[in-house]
C-alpha cells in the first residue's frame, strides 16, 4: 500500500488554477478560524476550503453513529439528505478506512487505499459518489478531547487528478487549522445551547437567581433578578452591587469564597441585607457551581463558579417569615426584633424602626435567643437563613 510523506515546509507552488501561495494559505486560515467563531460563516468556510482543492463540497461527521453528519457545506446540501438516510452503512471508504486501522488522527486519501477498480466496482462510488460528481475523497481524522473521533471529508470533483505531493503539503496545512477551528466551534455551539438551557432553567425560579463566574462576576440572571432594583440591588457591567455599603463588604468577601472554592472563616449560610422600603430584608444566599455539577464545557468551562439567590421574604409565593418564627416559639414583638437583627442592624435602630426604647429591643431579643437556644446574632442569621425556602 502506498503511502503518503507530508511534510509541512516551503509551500510556493499553483495547483489547477488555484494559487496556493504562502499569503492564500493564510488568508484562508484567518477565514476558517472566523468561521469557527461566527456560526453564520462556518458553512461558508468549509465549503471554501472544499473548493481551495478542487472540490464539491465538505462534510464533517462523527462515524458510529445513525446519523453522523455534524456539518454539511452547500456543495453537498443535494447529497447529505440520502448519505443521513441509507448510503452512510455503504460507505466503502470509511468501512476500509477502519479495516486497515487507517482511522488514526491525521490526513488519508482514499486514492491510496482504494484502486479504480474496486471504485468501479462499488455501488457507493457508481451509485452514489458519481452521481452527485464526486470522485477522489481526502478525510482528515482529528478527536475532541483525545476522545470523540470526527471526520472531516473533501469531497473532490470526478475527474480530478489524485494530488501531487505539494497539494498535499498544502492540504495538510490547512487541515491543521480545519480541525482546530472544528473544535472551537462545536465547543462554542456546545456552550450556547447549554446557556440557553441554563437560562430556560433559571427561568423557572421564583426568586431572583445569577450565575457567577469565579471573579464575582454576573454571567447571565432571571428576569426576577431585575425585580430587584426597587430593594437597591443591581448588576452594572456584571457586577452586583448592594445599596449597604456593609452589607456590599460582606457579599464580596462571600462570593470570593464561595466562587474561588476557598474556605472562609464563620461565613454565614445566609446573609440578610437591608431593604430601602421594607423592614423584612432581602436574603441572599450563594452556594458553589463547579464545572462537574454541570455539563463540561471543555476549556471554556471555568473551574468554580456560584449560584447567587436573593428572596424577598414577603413574596407571596413563601411562607411568612414572621409566622415561621412564632412557629418556633417567638411572641410577634420577639419575631420583629429576630428579624431586624439579622438583618443586620443595631438594638439602636431597630429600636428607631420599632419606635420603641432601646431596653425594650434587648430584652425581647434577649427572650429571642434564649427561646431559639442561641447566644449571638450570627447564629440567629444562620437559623433564620435555614428556614427560608430555595429550591434548586
Amino acid at each position: 500500500m502506498l503511502k503518503a510523506e507530508l511534510r509541512h515546509d516551503k509551500i510556493n507552488f499553483e495547483f489547477q488554477g488555484y494559487d496556493m501561495h504562502p499569503k492564500n494559505i493564510e488568508a484562508l486560515s484567518h477565514d476558517i478560524y472566523d468561521g469557527a467563531l461566527d456560526a453564520s460563516l462556518w458553512l461558508e468556510t468549509i465549503q471554501s476550503c472544499a473548493e481551495a482543492f478542487s472540490g464539491v463540497g465538505t462534510v464533517i461527521l462523527q462515524p458510529g453513529l445513525a446519523s453522523p453528519l455534524l456539518y454539511v457545506s452547500s456543495g453537498l446540501e443535494h447529497a447529505a439528505k440520502s448519505y443521513n438516510e441509507y448510503w452512510w452503512q455503504e460507505d466503502i471508504v470509511l468501512s476500509t478506512a477502519q479495516r486497515l486501522g487507517l482511522v488514526r488522527p491525521g490526513i488519508v486519501w482514499d486514492h491510496l487505499f482504494l484502486s479504480n477498480d474496486i471504485k468501479a466496482k462499488s455501488f457507493y462510488f457508481q451509485d452514489f459518489l458519481r452521481t452527485h460528481d464526486i470522485g477522489d475523497i481526502a478525510t482528515v481524522i482529528g478527536a475532541l478531547n483525545g476522545k470523540t473521533k470526527f471526520a472531516i471529508n473533501v469531497q473532490r470533483r470526478l475527474g480530478v487528478a489524485p494530488p501531487d505531493e505539494a497539494e498535499q503539503q498544502s492540504f495538510a496545512t490547512v487541515s491543521r487549522h480545519l480541525s482546530r477551528a472544528l473544535a472551537i466551534r462545536l465547543e462554542l455551539a456546545s456552550s450556547q445551547a447549554i446557556g440557553f438551557a441554563l437560562s430556560q432553567r433559571l427561568a423557572e425560579f421564583d426568586c431572583a437567581v445569577a450565575i457567577l463566574d469565579r471573579t464575582g462576576q454576573a454571567k447571565t440572571w432571571n428576569k426576577a433578578f431585575d425585580t430587584l432594583s426597587e430593594d437597591g440591588v443591581h448588576i452594572r457591567n456584571g457586577s452586583v452591587q448592594l445599596a449597604s455599603g456593609t452589607a456590599q463588604t460582606q457579599f464580596e468577601l462571600l462570593v470570593r469564597s464561595v466562587a474561588t472554592g476557598l474556605p472562609a472563616q464563620q461565613m454565614p449560610d445566609a446573609l440578610f441585607v437591608p431593604r430601602p422600603n421594607s423592614l423584612l430584608p432581602l436574603i441572599v444566599r450563594v452556594t458553589p457551581l463547579r464545572g462537574q455539577t454541570c455539563e463540561r464545557l471543555g476549556s471554556f468551562t471555568p473551574v468554580h463558579g456560584a449560584l447567587l439567590m436573593i428572596l424577598k421574604p414577603d413574596n407571596r409565593a413563601y411562607p411568612d417569615l414572621s409566622n415561621i418564627l412564632v412557629r418556633l416559639g417567638l411572641t410577634q414583638a420577639q419575631t420583629r426584633v429576630a428579624l431586624l437583627i439579622a438583618a443586620g442592624h443595631t438594638t439602636k435602630t431597630a429600636a428607631e424602626y420599632l419606635a420603641v426604647s432601646d431596653e425594650t429591643v434587648r430584652s425581647h431579643l434577649k427572650a429571642a435567643y434564649t427561646r431559639l437556644g442561641i447566644d449571638r446574632q450570627a447564629d440567629l442569621v444562620r437559623l433564620v437563613g435555614k428556614v427560608v425556602p430555595f429550591e434548586t
